[in-house]
Parts: structure tokens; sequence; C-alpha cells
């Protein structure tokens, strides 16, 4: 299958899954017609038998699931180790022991923020790990499960972008080589003009410490108190003895493992010394692999037979598997919407092409790069994805037109990627993170999405200041003040209203 230029009918899939998927809130059905009509347009521009169709679909799918199968396999291992966790009473003894700890709803949320802090290697790692560790606690001090999904992928990808030790990290600096710029450095330099990311964590941080529900998550917690008290109980009425090492023991060894991994796989022990080249260099499928393999060995030898019999640790492996079956669904096929709208229909050529031709004032370039970046990353779910098509093109720009913007445009790419990525419902980390927190995807996309537009507002108004001011200071005050402005609207509508 060879790539085509359909120009605007690039959008058409995206535009059709992400619509059907907040008509009828139902994701994977509207993941396949997105899919199909993305296909369609293929067939027809292609000009190519229609039964094809069925091949072409058949093809995506399964070269997805293939070029993704230790995706699968480490977040299936991921499963079964939570679930473990929690039939050996390790979630229960965490619960526990944490209860003498934290004392409040809101100490639980501000622990929440340090282990997503903590954990800020990788996107994928961080929802997964945070949402294993924190899952218990959030039950335990009744916070709902989609505030708790917005917690986890609303740190993940803001932090990972903006840590200079990532994976995200070594994906951003390859983008540098056609650039000819200094890699880390750049990156380095990067990071205050990446509005979006830094105002995230700040949101979520403000969240926490305020630690008073408004806007989408008010009316959620109140209707979900019911539920997250039975899910409480659930939690702690079994006959298994509450083991608090049942849970840190397995965890922190899947952690050191993986991180190990990552180094060994990256050539660190092989006399590799640059941080940034071990990180692009290692195999982070592999490594979490591993790290799970050992983890659920070691919760093997923790709990079999004192804690649980072998047959009831095979039974919580089979059903930690099991509980993931709905995301690897979602996950196969937002990653085949993905490859429709790359490989066959080349929707990043279309969108960096809208760029290149139009014609606007230079310095006003990374509020455009901005939209144009978060209604890409949107509407393929895919931040990588975003930086690989956007950042050649707009350092190219800048190269030509207005070096002294290069910064501010890369960044602006950064910011709106991870933006659509936080965003969209076809995202990998957004499914991930409603799986993990146990939490329906599109409840996540819908409440999580009037905080991350809140944000998004603020991150272009900071892109516009600076291109007429040049000073970063007045655009973060200037997103400050919108943040506010915002929060202030916001209350004085909902009053009015009620």
């Amino acid at each position: 299958m060879q790539e085509i230029s359909v120009g605007i009918w690039s959008i058409l899939p995206p535009i059709v899954a992400i619509t059907l998927a907040i008509v009828t809130k139902e994701i994977v059905s509207s993941l396949v017609v997105g899919l199909l009509s993305g296909i369609l347009v293929y067939v027809n521009f292609a000009r190519i038998g229609f039964f094809s169709l069925f091949k072409i679909l058949l093809n995506l799918i399964s070269g997805s699931l293939a070029s993704n199968a230790l995706t699968i396999i480490f977040v299936s291992l991921l499963g079964a180790l939570s679930q473990i966790i929690i039939d050996a009473g390790g979630a229960r003894g965490y619960v526990e022991w944490a209860s003498r700890k934290i004392k409040s709803r809101r100490m639980a949320q501000v622990f929440c923020f340090m282990v997503s802090l903590f954990l800020a290697i990788d996107d994928y790692f961080s929802c997964l790990t945070v949402g294993a560790v924190m899952r218990p606690i959030a039950k335990r001090y009744k916070i709902s499960s989609a505030k708790f999904a917005y917690m986890i992928d609303s740190m993940a990808a803001p932090m990972c972008v903006l840590m200079p030790i990532s994976t995200w990290t070594s994906t951003v600096i390859s983008c540098f080589s056609k650039l000819k710029l200094n890699g880390m450095k750049t990156f380095i330099n990067l990071i205050p003009y990446n509005f979006y990311a830094v105002l995230s964590v700040l949101t979520i941080l403000a969240v926490v410490l305020i630690s008073k529900d408004f806007g989408s998550f008010e009316k959620i917690e109140k209707n979900d108190e019911n539920e997250i008290q039975k899910k409480s109980s659930d939690l702690s009425e079994n006959n298994i003895k509450a083991k608090t090492s049942n849970l840190i023991v397995p965890i922190l060894v899947l952690i050191l493992i993986s991180i190990f991994m990552i180094l060994e796989t990256g050539g660190f022990f092989a006399g590799q010394r640059n941080f940034t080249t071990i990180l692009e260099d290692s195999d982070l499928g592999i490594s979490i692999s591993i790290g799970s393999l050992i983890a659920i060995f070691i919760s093997f030898v923790l709990t079999v037979p004192m804690t649980l019999k072998f047959k009831d640790f095979m039974f919580a492996i089979d059903k930690g598997i099991k509980s993931m079956v709905p995301a690897f669904v979602i996950l196969i096929l937002a990653w085949s919407m993905t490859s429709v709208c790359n490989d066959l229909l080349a929707i990043g050529k279309f969108v960096g092409g809208l760029i290149l031709s139009s014609n606007f004032n230079a310095a006003f370039l990374p509020v455009f790069i901005f939209i144009s970046s978060s209604i890409l990353s949107f509407s393929i779910g895919s931040a990588w994805g975003t930086f690989g098509m956007l950042i050649p093109v707009a350092g190219a720009i800048c190269q030509q037109i207005y070096p002294e913007m290069m910064l501010p445009a890369i960044a602006a790419v950064l910011s709106g990627a991870v933006f659509g990525d936080n965003s969209s419902p076809i995202s990998d980390t957004t499914i991930l993170a409603a799986a993990s927190a146990d939490c329906e995807i599109m409840e996540h996309v819908s409440t999580q999405l009037p905080f991350t537009l809140c944000v998004a507002l603020a991150s272009c108004i900071a892109f516009l200041v600076f291109a007429l001011s040049k000073s970063i200071l007045f655009a973060y005050i200037s997103a400050f003040a919108t943040i506010l402005a915002e929060f202030l609207i916001s209350k004085i509508i909902k009053t009015r209203i009620n």
C-alpha cells in the first residue's frame, strides 16, 4: 500500500471517529466507522477494487498489532500484576498503611502528584504504574475514577515532555537531526516556551492543593460517591490478610528492573555514557515487559502458598489480563486509525503544506503552529507522530524566514501535540489512563476536556503575547490571568444558572 495525497480528505477519518465518539459516547464503533471511512477514501483515490477495503482493513489491524505487540504484552503483564496485588491483600495493606500516613483527601491527591513526578520516565509507564500504586488510595479517599484518570493523564505526557531524561526526550531530539540543532541543549532551552506542558502541571498542582471539586468534577464526585464507596468496600471484603509488602516490593522491583533494562538496552553498560543516546537506543517495550515478568515472579515467591493458593494466583493473572482486553481493542483500532491517516492519506504532509503556504506575520508563527499541532495531534491521537511531522516543518520555516522564533515555534509543536494527546479519545495515553483509573474512556475525555481546553486557551494567549512582547514573563502572566478569568467566568455562569 502506497501513500497518496488526498488533500483535505485526509482529515475525514479522525473527524468521523471523534464526532461519533462525542455523540454516541461509544468509542469502539466510532473508531471502526472512522477507520472504514479512511480506507474508503484511500480505495477511491487509489482507484483500486472495492473489495480491497477488507484486505486493507485486516492488513492495517494486523500490522498495528504486530508493530505494537510488546505494548500489548507489557500492558497485559501490568494488568495481571495489579490484580495479583489486589487478591494478595497488597492493595488493602497499602491502603491501611497509607491511612496512617495520609490524613486527608488533599494529602492523597498530593501523594498522587508526587508519585507521577517521580515516575515521569515514559507516558505508558507513568499511566499504568501510577494507576497501580494510587488506585487503592483514590478509592479509599473517595476520589472519583474520572478525577483520578485526569490526574494520571494530565501529568504523564506533560511531565515526560518537560523532563530532560525520558523516552520522549530522545524522540523529540531525533526530530532535530535535519535542522542541525544541538539536541539536548535545544531541548532544555525549549522548556520555558513549552507553555501547555508547564501550565498543565501547574493546573494539576493547583487542583490538588485547593482540593475542592469544581467544573466537570463537582457533579461527578457527588454522583459517584456511592459507587466509590462500593468499590472501596469491595477492596477490603476478603479473607486475605492485608500485607503492604505484597504491593510495595513488586512495584519497586518493577520500577528498578525496568530502569535497569532501559539502561542495558540503551548501551549504558557497554560504555555508552550519553543519556540522550541511551534513551534513544533503549527498548522500552522489552524493558517494561521484563520488569513486569520479574515483578510477577517476585509476587509469586511472596504470596504462594503463604497468602494465595497456586490456583488463586493463576486466576488473578487471568482476571488481570482480561480486565485489559477492552483497552487492547481500542488501542489496536486507534493505532490502525493513525496508520490510515499517516501512512495512507498523508495527513502530515497536508497540514505541513497548509503551514508552508499560509501568508501571515511570521511573528505569529508559534500561535499558528500551536493550533495546527493541536488539531493534528487530536485527530491522529499521537503526540509522537505530530512531533515527527511538524518539528521539521516548523524548524525549516524558522530557518528560512525568522530564526529568532525557532525555540518558540518548536515548543509550540510540543505544546499542541501534548494538548491533542491529552484530549483525544483515540490517544493511546488517554485510553491507558482511563483503563488504569478504572474509568470509562468517554467519561474521562468529557470530564478532562474542559481543563485541557482551559490550559490550551491560556497557552495560545501566551504564545500570542510572546509574539507581541518577546517577553516570556509577560507570556506567563497573561496565561495565568487567562486561567483565572476562565475560572471566574465559569463560576459566575454556574451561579446564574443555579
